[in-house]
């Protein structure tokens, strides 16, 4: 089962339409269902934020004072071992500039970090070289799959 939940707490300049629309999310979601050796049941919420609410967040949960792109957080603490269930915040004018310093369209760039942040979520992470080349796999896989779909 996959669900999509969006909050748009963003008020700054808008975006590309599809930042906006739960659909879009959900198809992410499904590419990543359907090549993660052993999917969870996918539950998420996603909320879009400016800088200072990011950079609130990462000083909170992370000791890092600074604006991050995106943080992902389970519901609770024991959605840890139900993976895949949680929230990921996402700040708006940090994608903006991603997408300009890397060359790319602000809708790749988004895509690349809600593939990130679900992946997260599923238990990958890329502290250590073996599972960064791991991480990095399935998101070229599903990055791969979303141009293929035209999501991106």
């Amino acid at each position: 089962m996959v669900m999509v939940y969006l909050q748009n707490k963003y008020r700054g300049e808008r975006v590309h339409k599809d930042a906006y629309q739960t659909q879009w999310y959900a198809a992410f979601l499904n590419i990543l269902y359907d090549i993660l050796p052993k999917p969870y049941q996918m539950i998420l919420t996603i909320v879009l934020v400016d800088d200072v609410t990011i950079r609130k967040l990462n000083r909170e949960h992370r000791d890092m004072d600074k604006v991050t792109d995106i943080l992902s957080f389970y519901y609770t603490p024991e959605d840890r071992h139900e993976r895949g269930e949680g929230e990921l915040f996402i700040s708006l004018p940090q994608t903006i500039r991603q997408s300009k310093r890397y060359k790319t369209s602000f809708k790749k760039e988004m895509a690349r970090l809600i593939i990130h942040g679900i992946l997260h979520l599923e238990g990958y992470d890329h502290m250590k070289p073996h599972e960064r080349k791991v991480m990095r796999g399935y998101e070229r896989t599903a990055m791969n799959h979303a141009k293929k779909k035209k999501l991106i």
